[in-house]
């Protein structure tokens, strides 16, 4: 079986920063991360690549995760215009993230200033073995000088407070929300009626089949939330 492969060529890996406001965002990939991305969500890791790819404005949030030994920790991205939102952990270089975990949901930003930075950044993927230089160097000659700059912005988002767990809750009730509010819309093809007979009385008997009304109820919350909340 032929390995995937969905890196983007060189001349589209390597794009020229012409002054510090976009600031190069590498998020190192692998296969398996590919693969992964395929098997588990709802949109493919071919067209995460490219509705992410390119400029945009990008708020950061610091977040941790229990690991097995220790706690691990990540900064959250939320891209404005795209209903995708990006997880991934700090490489050892310091300037490109790795291990990068993927959802489509409302990421809701924290109320308080200091708890996210929003920055316009070029958002590229490229594989997880490349040389990081080799990708600072391709990112332009201001950011070949300047970086520190990469480094020291990283580190102001890992030093954010992490926000509370109210942010969390209220992604997972704008998720539900926003499941509902799609049932609602569609609920006249949620539920099927099984037979029509006429009544003595001239009214008509409507039976319902409440089995397959179940089974679309579940099967419409799954296909809505699927995807946009954990």
């Amino acid at each position: 079986m032929a390995e995937l492969d969905l890196r983007q060529g060189t001349s589209n890996i390597y794009s020229n920063v012409e002054d510090s406001e976009a600031l190069p965002l590498f998020v190192r990939f692998t296969n398996d991360d590919a693969e992964k991305q395929n098997k588990l969500g709802a949109i493919t890791f071919d067209e995460i690549v490219s509705n992410l790819s390119g400029v945009h404005i990008c708020s950061f949030i610091h977040r941790q995760h229990k690991g097995r030994n220790k706690i691990i920790d990540e900064i959250a991205i939320k891209i404005e215009g795209v209903d995708i939102c990006v997880t991934a952990q700090l490489s050892q270089d310091e300037c490109t993230l790795r291990f990068p975990h993927f959802t489509q949901k409302n990421m809701v930003l924290p109320e308080e200033d200091n708890q996210y930075v929003a920055r316009k950044c070029e958002i590229r993927f490229v594989d997880y073995y490349e040389n990081s230089f080799k990708l600072i160097n391709g990112a332009g000659t201001y950011w070949v000088i300047n970086n520190h700059q990469i480094i020291d912005f990283y580190k102001q988002c890992l030093s954010l407070p992490i926000p509370p767990i109210e942010i969390q809750i209220k992604e997972m009730w704008q998720a539900y929300l926003d499941g509902l509010n799609a049932i609602l819309e569609n609920k006249r093809d949620l539920i099927r009626v099984q037979s029509v007979s006429k009544q003595k009385n001239g009214s008509l008997r409507l039976d319902f089949d409440m089995e397959s009304y179940a089974q679309n109820l579940k099967n419409a919350i799954f296909e809505e939330l699927n995807g946009k909340c954990e």
